[in-house]
């Protein structure tokens, strides 16, 4: 996975295996340490984000929980925000810039919000949209504007859909790039203000836009209409 949000510094990394460990560097990726909570060494590591200054850390995992840090990965507590949605999917997680808002989305059911570090989470995703298989969230800087991404439905009913929210996930508005409601899409993300956006699916295409989702464009590399996108990030001004 990736950190959409990224340290004041460029100094601390956090990076984690699918299937293996969690990683942190507190000098642009020289030296790594072993970080990864208590009892969960061979955890399938799907989402992981920092606050800006790295201190704020938040992980989660395939087979069911969500864990954040306050100093770096030193120490871990478990924040997952339902025990009903302990054995789902966890696919992607994100936070603003101080590591106070936090969004999690889990793939085959439900979108969380946390205001409070999680504390306590909200569930906050799209309306009529309660059991899609959410791949990617992501926030801007204050956690005001989001964007999260779908793939099939549970059922393997086609999915593909994308939502941006400018009220931290009261409230969701679809921006779907292109007509079609067959992809999956698996990676989003946004630059600090929420108005830039970069989006991709599986089979085919990279989009971005340059007003908060209302229209798009095809930016995928040149030669490249047919690969398998996973993931994308962006800069602090897009």
């Amino acid at each position: 996975s990736f950190p959409t949000r990224r340290s004041s510094d460029l100094t601390a990394f956090v990076a984690c295996v699918y299937g293996g460990r969690l990683y942190i560097s507190q000098n642009s990726g020289v030296n790594w340490s072993e970080q990864q909570p208590i009892g969960n060494d061979d955890g399938y590591w799907s989402g992981v984000a920092s606050s800006f200054d790295g201190q704020n850390i938040i992980v989660c995992e395939e087979a069911g929980r969500v864990w954040t840090s306050v100093n770096s990965g030193s120490s871990w507590t478990e924040r997952t925000p339902t025990s009903s949605a302990e054995d789902k999917l966890w696919s992607d997680v994100d936070c603003s810039d101080d590591g106070s808002f936090l969004i999690a989305c889990v793939h085959g059911g439900r979108v969380y919000t946390s205001s409070n570090s999680g504390a306590t989470w909200t569930e906050r995703q799209p309306s009529g949209n309660v059991d899609k298989n959410w791949w990617s969230v992501a926030s801007d800087s204050d956690g005001i504007n989001l964007i999260v991404s779908e793939g099939e439905s549970v059922g393997e009913t086609p999915g593909g859909r994308i939502y941006t929210s400018s009220d931290s996930g009261v409230t969701w508005i679809e921006r779907r790039p292109i007509d079609d409601s067959d992809n999956d899409w698996h990676g989003v993300a946004t630059d600090d203000d929420g108005s830039h956006l970069i989006a991709c699916y599986q089979t085919g295409r990279l989009y971005t836009s340059a007003d908060g989702g209302e229209n798009w464009i095809e930016r995928r590399p040149a030669g490249n209409a047919n690969k398998n996108w996973a993931s994308v990030a962006s800069d602090a001004d897009g």
